[in-house]
């Protein structure tokens, strides 16, 4: 078995197919283009569902946790954002600075940016927005981080006034729980 659910290489092949496309139809909106996926063969090295599915699952887990920060109880607000500081400094991140210097590319899966790196720079992104030195202990983060912002559609889509929303402050909070009936 490929993937979980996934028997055969054409399955494989189709289900990627279909993933690519839902992945660009989340990012029209954004202006960002990603690069070809090199889809035309299902024997792509790059599209392997171990890969990218496996990246995207860790920075999946590390962006909920960073998600809800903001609708946390104050009191708890302080504990909540040193558990997200302690692992993405000690659990994920260094599993991400790891593949970076072992595979010698300058993205997670080769050469080209796939949406595994999307979705780690988005990752890198929120978690500098709770605590700006969050990557000082990882230099190869950081460069990736320089590679991904000057991406030219990325680097566009982070400049001020771009689709790219702030963080929620405490006034969404409230305008939020007052639209939502929420306590």
């Amino acid at each position: 078995m490929l993937c979980k659910g996934i028997k055969t290489l054409e399955e494989s092949y189709r289900t990627l197919r279909i993933i690519y496309y839902n992945f660009n139809m989340q990012l029209s909106h954004t202006g960002i283009e990603p690069a070809t996926l090199a889809l035309s063969a299902p024997h792509s090295t790059q599209l392997s569902c171990p890969g990218i599915d496996m990246y995207v699952e860790g920075t999946t887990d590390l962006m909920g946790m960073i998600r809800v920060h903001h609708k946390s109880p104050p009191g708890e607000k302080e504990k909540n954002l040193s558990l997200i500081i302690e692992r993405a400094t000690k659990r994920y991140f260094p599993v991400y600075e790891k593949v970076l210097k072992e595979n010698g590319h300058p993205f997670l899966l080769g050469n080209q940016w796939t949406w595994a790196d999307v979705q780690l720079i988005e990752t890198l992104l929120m978690a500098e927005e709770k605590e700006s030195t969050i990557l000082s202990q990882f230099p190869l983060l950081q460069a990736f981080k320089a590679r991904m912002c000057d991406v030219p559609t990325i680097k566009k889509f982070l400049q001020p006034g771009s689709p790219r929303k702030p963080p929620p402050d405490e006034k969404f909070v409230t305008t939020a729980n007052r639209v939502f009936n929420r306590k």
